[in-house]
């Protein structure tokens, strides 16, 4: 069907309900520092993601509770702490780029010595929009370039818009639930489709630089120009690909309805058309456009 699938692996676990090491006990859980680790470990990535009889074929791994990292490990000089848990990834990330080299292995480790033993840096759980922007901006800090997912639990009806859009421009967004909240209340339809047409942009924008723009909000830069940027704060969004010819085609979209300044990556013309392919009128404010949009709906934005 063209999906990807990532498997969740839950470090450290012991399987208790808990899912955590004991404190204090002797040796660890899951110790990368003992004997045969390496190949025990070698061997369960590629279970799980090898193409052989009895493999899962799965594209990559999501990585969770990188925090609990035990107190003792059987061999210190091997790795304690930090050193432990960069040990463990190490292994999985070559075991999984050994069986397929576009593997996503994905972590919560938001530390430049961290860079060449996971590909993508997950958020984890937060419970506001501030909490994952100042999350956001300390990787995007310490990890230029790094991708960014920009989980989703817990989103909240007041909070998830404005998430997505964000997180669409300076990483991957990620929407952990469907027709109900983690409350369990229902989530407007009106608001699910927003939410996944806004989502489906990320796949447009390809890689780049987040920059942190001043007020609030985010900017993806890649070879200089402006790819992605969320407009008003974060109640829009817009993300840009380049087309043959030297054309530049956006797609933007707003949870507010009214007038929207849209920054351009470049000078030229510029036309703006809604679903329904009428023209939107326009007025140039410098390398700005004023568009006035309906809530919701994504709009085309062509640059030539």
């Amino acid at each position: 069907a063209g999906l990807r699938v990532l498997l969740w692996w839950p470090m450290w676990s012991t399987g208790t309900p808990s899912g955590a090491a004991s404190a204090g006990s002797a040796v660890a859980a899951v110790d990368p520092t003992s004997a045969g680790f390496d190949e025990t470990m070698s061997s369960t990535v590629t279970e799980m993601l090898g193409q052989g009889p009895g493999d899962l074929a799965a594209d990559g791994l999501k990585l969770d509770w990188e925090y609990a990292i035990p107190e003792v490990t059987t061999n210190p000089a091997l790795g304690i702490g930090d050193a432990a848990l960069y040990r463990y990834l190490q292994v999985i990330h070559a075991a999984a780029h050994a069986v397929r080299a576009d593997a996503l292995v994905e972590a919560s480790a938001a530390s430049p010595q961290f860079e060449q033993v996971t590909d993508s840096v997950r958020l984890y759980d937060a419970w506001s929009e501030q909490a994952w922007d100042a999350r956001a901006a300390i990787v995007a800090a310490a990890e230029p370039g790094v991708l960014i997912d920009g989980d989703g639990w817990q989103t909240t009806p007041a909070d998830a818009v404005a998430h997505v859009l964000s997180s669409t421009v300076y990483g991957v967004p990620a929407l952990y639930f469907g027709g109900t909240w983690a409350s369990g209340k229902p989530v407007p339809d009106a608001t699910a489709r927003l939410l996944g047409s806004v989502a489906a942009l990320a796949a447009e924008k390809g890689a780049g630089t987040v920059i942190t723009l001043p007020g609030g909000g985010w900017e993806l830069v890649s070879h200089g120009r402006d790819v992605a940027q969320t407009l008003g704060g974060e109640t829009g969004a817009v993300v840009w690909t380049q087309q043959p010819g030297g054309r530049m085609l956006g797609h933007v979209v707003s949870s507010v309805g009214g007038t929207v300044l849209i920054p351009l990556p470049r000078d030229g013309g510029v036309s703006v058309v809604d679903p329904n392919g009428r023209h939107v009128q326009l007025s140039r404010a410098g390398n700005r456009v004023r568009a006035k949009l309906s809530a919701h709906d994504i709009y085309t934005i062509t640059l030539r």
